[in-house]
């Protein structure tokens, strides 16, 4: 946050200069220029220090807006203004989570902003009697309030953070994203140390958390699989009651719906390959006895998803039958 401030404050002066310089004459377009790379220079510091998340598989859209960025650097003013906000819309696009999408959106609109106050003034300084014209600064104004909005609202996108409680930070959330691929895949549900990074995301982020609710039908891997679901029962009913929910074409849904699932979320005990039991490590064992006794605000903060799905004619105890999923129904 300290440094996110001052590299804000600068862009939006470097862009309150370049296009206070560039409506002066044509022997200042040089200045103009160099103010707006240190203008574009400052937006990146200032999104690099707001450690948003990059959704990777879209580089290519990166690549894309650094061409069209460099374009607009030598474009003429009226072009140049659709430009940025073309920039905006695109590096926002690539942001893993809605929040972060605002909050680059904010970003890179500002020196926008900044640069229409800074051509009004210019035209002001030109204009014969315009300091006198109370449409002209009607406008300046109107430029300067938008300027503000965008970057009170930047600050307030930058500290808007989820906090949970001390015993519950260490538990991971996994992507609805990554799940559907797992479904796609035809993988079973793995225990939360199988799990790879990427299946994670950022809780404090997020815009909806989903907390499951649902019976174990296996004590090591606590999903069974069938002729109909081959990768497990839960697996395919749970992405497919999420999908209905939320929708697969959304910009951000897989990364912007995280998922808290006991087994995948919290160190579990495993089984090897010719059947031994692996013991969760000392670590693990203490940030399962972190989450166990806070694990109950989950489900009084969050949305509950009851899983109730078990095989048909099958000797596993129903959902209600269970006294865990009684407390947390």
């Amino acid at each position: 946050m300290a440094a996110f401030f001052p590299f804000l404050l600068l862009a939006g002066a470097t862009g309150i200069l370049s296009g206070f310089l560039e409506t002066l004459s044509p022997s200042w377009l040089l200045a103009a220029g160099g103010l707006e790379v240190a203008c574009f220079v400052s937006v990146a510091f200032a999104v690099a220090s707001a450690h948003v998340a990059v959704d990777v598989p879209r580089i290519g859209t990166l690549t894309l807006a650094v061409v069209i960025c460099t374009a607009g650097l030598t474009a003429p003013p009226a072009a140049s203004l659709f430009v940025r906000l073309l920039l905006a819309l695109i590096w926002s696009a690539c942001m893993r989570y809605s929040q972060d999408q605002s909050l680059v959106a904010c970003v890179l609109a500002l020196p926008v902003a900044a640069c229409a106050v800074g051509r009004g003034c210019g035209l002001m300084a030109l204009r014969e009697g315009a300091w006198l014209d109370a449409s002209t600064w009607l406008a300046v104004l109107a430029k300067s309030l938008v300027l503000i909005a965008l970057a009170y609202g930047s600050l307030l996108l930058r500290r808007q953070r989820r906090c949970l409680p001390s015993g519950l930070r260490k538990a991971r959330f996994v992507r609805l994203g990554y799940l559907r691929q797992m479904a796609k895949r035809g993988e079973k549900i793995r225990r939360c140390q199988d799990m790879p990074e990427d299946a994670f995301g950022d809780v404090t982020k997020a815009r909806h958390v989903v907390v499951v609710s649902h019976r174990w039908l296996d004590r090591h891997t606590t999903d069974v699989a069938t002729e109909s679901s081959p990768s497990g029962v839960k697996l395919q009913s749970l992405v497919r009651r999420l999908d209905a929910q939320f929708k697969p074409w959304s910009l951000s849904s897989g990364s912007d719906i995280l998922v808290f699932l006991d087994f995948m979320s919290i160190p579990q005990e495993g089984l090897s390959e010719d059947g031994q039991r692996i013991p969760r490590s000392a670590e693990e064992q203490a940030i399962f006895d972190d989450c166990f006794q806070s694990m109950g605000i989950l489900y009084s903060l969050f949305p509950v998803l009851a899983l109730r799905d078990v095989p048909e004619n099958s000797s596993y105890h129903r959902y209600m039958e269970s006294g865990w999923c009684v407390c947390e129904f």
